[in-house]
Formats: structure tokens, C-alpha cells, sequence
């Protein structure tokens, strides 16, 4: 007999959500576009676009999932690359044979070089300016000519966050400063939006005293301390009638709402509930291999933590550049990243270094939305109001196309996307097209994004 094993998910759901419903996240102060939340009775939850992007490509044999005997979507197997992200696979979302047409190279479209395409216009949709930075290739191009769709959200549905973006970069300045291929976020043609390396810089920013309204604070303390007593009088029986599993995530709960009592009921305040002021970041060399990895885990704490409290709803995130001449000791690989791409897939060594690079990029990848996943929204989770998308400038770094780009997504919009699929295109589609869905996930009424002749509408299957 097959013993049915129902998921966190379908849990929190059959339990009512009533003890699980809880507002911790929500601030719900001031009215907003309601097609931008989710609501689950009666508490509203803001939907949140994160953005990652790692340089050079991908070994597609590593990336790419295997297809089950059914051939169904849903059938598949993780690639190597995205094995740390096998806890979340139902909430994953992996597509094949979506391009970034206003780059390709193949087509001579627009100035500059492929990397220098990949950055400008993935968020945008649109071709570069012209301009004088020079690329891999000795050919020029400037910055993007158009506004991202992080600046183009959160000037719609991010307006009344402290922050309407946030970025954030691992080392995305190394050995190339700013310029259009360490740039991936714009708030207009030629103004590119700059991550922060340092991540006592991102908690400066976050914590200055502009986040912190007391009367404000004060309707989030009230809003969320009133569910508590419900919280207390119905775990005692919930947790009577649970499994085991079930059972370990009620006390994690638990331990939650404590935390968070006792933290609403402490004086003074901070920013308040349970987005009080956390200790400063460690001082670090933002430049050094050593620090990378520890700068890393910094950087997603406080993007993780600026989700939770609603400080902002519009993330990026960019390990490198796509120079990218570093190396990654922590994963024994010692090569120049740009070096190694450019050896191709079939070079055994290089290939080894590089599979080794891009499973740590899963795991930072895994990090985050482990820790979305693990703070209850209503009948779900922070990240399942959320959309995450991760790729990277270019398919595949010997070739430099921008043919069947690498592009994982996580997290469902509020029940948005279907997720837990892998869907391939047998016609190829467009990057444009997809920043179509995205933003039609946030209530955006819109049919193309970008340069409309490489935008044919809203990818199908994704919903």
C-alpha cells in the first residue's frame, strides 16, 4: 500500500491556516496595488521580485534537468549544478530554450560584446547604448538603454517600502570598476543602478533612521501581537493530532512566535516586531577570495531580512561580473573564472572547476530561499510570494551565445506560476518574453517589455 506524504504546504492549508495566518510579515498600513499581494483571510502579503545572476555561463550538461519516462513537466530530475536546491523542488521552476534575442551575436544586434549584451540587457530587454567601454572582443558600447524591471515594479507596486530596490553584488566591481558588464539593474537609459559590495554598506542602508517610524511601528506591533493568544490556544490541539515531521515543524513555529512575543513585548523598539536591528556585519576586505564566501552569507541574511520586514520588495543580486577573472579556492577551483569559461565543456579540468563554482552559486541560491521558505505568509510561505529568477549573461562561455540562456526560477508569485516543472520551448522564445510574465505576475497590464520586435508576449505554460 502506498502511503500518501502530504507537504508542509498541504498541511498549513488542512490545519485551516487559522494558527499559521500569521500577519509577521505583513506591514498592510497603507493601502496598495492589491493585484501586487496576496491575501489569505484578511491578512495581506506583498509579492516580491528577487533577480541573481552569476558570470559566464553554465556547462548545460550540469544545469539542464533530466526528463522522466512520462515526459510530463513535472517529471524530472535536478542537473548536477542544482542539487542543493532537491528540498525545493516543487517550488522550482526551470525553462530551456528562452534566448536573450537582443543580444545574440550571431545577429549583430546593437553595439558591444556578448558579456557586455548579457549584462545590459536582461533586465531591460532592450539593446545597448552606444559608448566607449571596451570589451573582451575590443569592441565598444556604453550602458543600457533602458529602465529594468525591478525600477519599472517598484515604481508601481514598491512605492511605499523604505526602499523600492535593493542591490547587492559579491565582488561585482573585481577588476573592472563600474561599467556596463558589472551593471545589471537601470532606473533609466544610461543611469545603471550600483550594488553594494560591502555588506555593512547594505546594513547602513537599511537601517538608517528613515526605517524607523515609530507610529508605524507601533500599528505592525498591535497588527501582530493580536494573533498571538490564537496562536497559543490552538497548538496545543493541532500538535495532538500531528505526525512526526509535522510535528518538528509546529515546535519550529512555535519557537517563532515566542521569539517574536517576547520581542513585541520589549521596550524601546528599534524598527520593531521581528525586524529589530540586527548587529552589524563584520568589517571584511570586499576585494579578497578569502572574505567571498563569508560576504556572501552576509549579503543574503540582510536580503532575506529586507524581505521579511517589507523594507524592500525588489532585490538583485550579482555574484562577479561577467570579467570575472577570480578564483574560487573554498571549491578548489584556482582558475580565472573568464579563463575557464572560455575553455568549454568538453575541457574535462575546466569543466570540473567550473560545475564546482556554479553548485556553490546553488547553494547561496539554497541559502536564500530556505530561509523565505521557513517564514509562514498565510498558507504558505514567504517564498511562495515571491518570484526568484537566477541565470546568467550568457549560455555557454566558449561559444558566448545567448541561445537557450541557463534560467531557473523559484517561489510562485502567490500562486501565480506553476511550479515544480521543467518546461522547454520547441520554438525558441525570448528573454522579453518573460519579463512579460513577471510583470504581469504583479498586476502589470502589459503585452511586450523592452525593444517590442524581440518581445512576442507572456511565455505560455508558466501559470
Amino acid at each position: 500500500m502506498i502511503k500518501k506524504r502530504f507537504g508542509r504546504r498541504h498541511f498549513l492549508r488542512g490545519m485551516g491556516g487559522v494558527a499559521f495566518a500569521l500577519p509577521l510579515l505583513s506591514t498592510g498600513i497603507v493601502a496598495r496595488d492589491a493585484r501586487a499581494e496576496t491575501t489569505t483571510e484578511g491578512v495581506t502579503f506583498p509579492k516580491r521580485f528577487v533577480f541573481m545572476i552569476h558570470p559566464n555561463g553554465v556547462i548545460p550538461q550540469a544545469w539542464f534537468p533530466t526528463r522522466g519516462a512520462s515526459g510530463e513537466d513535472s517529471d524530472f530530475q535536478l542537473g548536477e549544478t542544482h542539487a542543493p536546491l532537491e528540498p525545493l523542488k516543487d517550488k522550482l521552476l526551470l525553462l530551456e530554450n528562452v534566448n536573450l534575442e537582443v543580444g545574440n551575436w550571431d545577429r549583430a544586434v546593437g553595439p558591444g560584446e556578448p558579456h557586455q549584451k548579457g549584462m545590459g540587457g536582461i533586465l531591460t530587454g532592450r539593446t545597448l547604448n552606444d559608448g566607449q567601454f571596451v570589451g573582451g572582443d575590443g569592441s565598444r558600447a556604453g550602458w543600457g538603454s533602458g529602465q529594468s524591471i525591478d525600477h519599472y515594479l517598484a515604481e508601481r507596486v514598491g512605492k511605499n517600502t523604505p526602499l523600492p530596490t535593493l542591490h547587492v553584488g559579491v565582488r561585482a566591481d573585481s577588476h573592472i570598476g563600474s561599467e556596463v558588464r558589472s551593471r545589471v539593474s537601470y532606473t533609466a537609459s544610461n543611469q545603471p543602478a550600483p550594488p553594494l559590495n560591502d555588506p555593512v554598506d547594505v546594513f547602513n542602508l537599511m537601517f538608517t533612521d528613515a526605517m524607523t517610524d515609530p507610529g508605524a511601528m507601533d500599528e505592525i506591533k498591535r497588527r501582530r501581537g493580536s494573533v498571538l493568544d490564537t496562536v497559543g490556544s490552538q497548538f496545543d490541539s493541532v500538535y495532538k493530532r500531528a505526525g512526526y515531521e509535522d510535528r518538528l515543524t509546529l515546535e519550529r513555529h512555535l519557537k517563532m512566535v515566542r521569539d517574536l512575543e517576547s520581542r513585541l513585548s520589549a521596550e524601546g523598539g528599534g524598527i520593531g516586531g521581528d525586524c529589530e536591528k540586527p548587529d552589524t556585519p563584520p568589517s571584511l576586505e570586499v576585494d579578497s577570495e578569502d572574505t567571498m564566501p563569508q560576504i556572501a552569507t552576509e549579503h543574503l541574511d540582510l536580503v532575506a531580512l529586507a524581505l521579511a520586514c517589507d523594507m524592500t520588495r525588489f532585490v538583485t543580486l550579482q555574484f562577479s561580473n561577467s570579467k570575472n577573472g577570480l578564483r574560487y579556492p573554498w571549491v578548489d577551483s584556482f582558475g580565472d573564472g573568464h579563463g575557464l569559461s572560455h575553455a568549454g565543456p568538453s575541457n574535462e579540468t575546466a569543466a570540473k572547476e567550473l560545475r564546482a563554482r556554479d553548485r556553490w552559486h546553488a547553494q547561496q541560491a539554497a541559502y536564500l530561499l530556505q530561509k523565505l521558505d521557513e517564514i509562514p505568509e498565510g498558507d504558505g510561505t514567504l517564498l511562495d510570494n515571491t518570484v526568484f529568477v537566477w541565470c546568467s549573461e550568457i549560455a555557454v562561455g566558449n561559444t558566448h551565445s545567448h541561445r537557450n540562456l541557463p534560467i531557473l526560477m523559484a517561489g510562485s508569485a502567490g500562486g501565480y506560476f506553476k511550479t515544480g516543472r521543467f518546461v522547454s520551448y520547441g520554438s525558441e522564445r525570448s528573454t522579453n518574453d518573460l519579463l512579460v510574465n513577471i510583470l504581469n505576475a504583479f498586476g502589470q497590464d502589459v503585452e511586450t517589455y523592452g525593444d517590442p520586435q524581440y518581445c512576442n508576449g507572456p511565455l505560455s505554460g508558466l501559470t
